[in-house]
C-alpha cells in the first residue's frame, strides 16, 4: 500500500476507535508528526458531535441525567456503536437498550422507556410526509362500504411501550421543566403515540382499544375486522369515538376496498 494511502488508512482506523493508538498512530505522535496529532483532534471532535447529536436525539433523558451523568453514558454508547452512516440525523436507535443495560442507570429502571419516548417523538419527526384520509370523505360512504374498507397508518405514526407511567415526566422535561428532587414513577403497561400534525408532533397516552384498533389496521385488516379487535379488548369501547380520535388526528391514509 502506498504510504499516503496507508497513512490514511491508519487515521480513518483510529479516528472511528477501531484502533487503538499503539496499534495505528504510535510513530507519528511520538515522531510529533502533525497529521498525527490532528487525528486526536478529529477523532476527540468526531466523539464530541456524537454525544451532542444524542443530546439533541434524547433531550428528555438528557435533561433528567443531567450533563455529566449523560455525557458519560453517551460516550460509552459511542465507543461501543458508532455511528455507519455520515449523516448523525437519527443517530442513536441502540441508546435506549444500551442505557437499560447499563449498571451506571440500573437507579433509574424507567430511563430506558424514556429514553424510547424520545426515540418515539424523534422517529415521527423525521418520518415521511402523507394525506390523512379526510372525515368528509368517508361520511359519503354507505356504512357497509365503510366497514369493508382497508387503510393505511400515517408515516409519522409510532406507537411506544413502556412499563412506567412517563406521560408527566416526559412532556414536563419536554417543555425544559426538569425536576428538582426525586421523582416517584408507578411501575405501570403505558401504551404512548407520537404522530405529526400540521407539521408539529403530538404525543398522547392511548387506551388498550384504541391500540388494538391501530394494531389490526397496520397489520393490513379492514376497519370492521380492526372494530372487532378493540372491541375483544375493551367490551363496550365507543367504535365511533375510537375511529373519530383517528381521523381527526390524521393515522388514516390511503383506504380502499380490498381488491382495488
Amino acid at each position: 500500500m502506498p504510504l499516503l494511502e496507508d497513512h490514511i488508512a491508519r487515521v480513518a482506523r483510529y479516528a472511528s476507535g477501531k484502533a487503538a493508538a499503539a496499534e495505528g498512530l504510535v510513530d507519528l505522535l511520538e515522531a510529533g508528526n502533525q497529521p498525527g496529532q490532528r487525528a486526536l483532534v478529529y477523532r476527540n471532535s468526531g466523539m464530541m458531535a456524537c454525544v451532542e447529536a444524542l443530546r439533541s436525539n434524547y433531550r428528555c433523558v438528557a435533561g433528567v441525567m443531567g450533563d455529566q451523568f449523560f455525557a458519560s453514558e453517551a460516550r460509552g454508547f459511542v465507543s461501543e456503536s458508532p455511528p455507519m452512516r455520515r449523516t448523525l440525523v437519527g443517530y442513536g436507535a441502540d441508546f435506549p437498550e444500551y442505557l437499560r443495560r447499563s449498571p451506571a442507570c440500573s437507579d433509574l429502571p424507567w430511563l430506558a422507556d424514556l429514553a424510547c419516548l424520545d426515540q418515539g417523538w424523534l422517529r415521527a419527526h423525521l418520518a415521511a410526509d402523507a394525506e390523512p384520509v379526510a372525515a368528509e370523505d368517508l361520511q359519503k360512504l354507505p356504512e357497509e362500504t365503510l366497514l369493508e374498507t382497508y387503510f393505511g397508518l400515517h408515516p409519522s405514526l409510532q406507537i411506544v411501550h413502556t412499563s412506567w407511567a412517563l406521560s408527566d415526566l416526559w412532556q414536563a422535561l419536554y417543555q425544559g421543566h426538569v425536576p428538582q428532587q426525586a421523582v416517584q414513577i408507578a411501575e405501570t403497561e403505558s401504551v404512548f403515540t407520537f404522530w405529526r400534525q400540521q407539521h408539529e408532533v403530538q404525543m398522547a397516552e392511548h387506551s388498550g382499544g384504541l391500540h388494538a384498533m391501530l394494531t389490526a389496521i397496520g397489520s393490513g385488516q379492514s376497519l370492521e375486522q380492526a372494530c372487532s379487535r378493540a372491541l375483544e379488548h375493551s367490551p363496550g369501547a365507543d367504535i365511533s369515538l375510537l375511529v373519530g380520535v383517528m381521523l381527526s388526528s390524521g393515522w388514516l391514509i390511503n383506504h380502499a376496498k380490498e381488491g382495488e
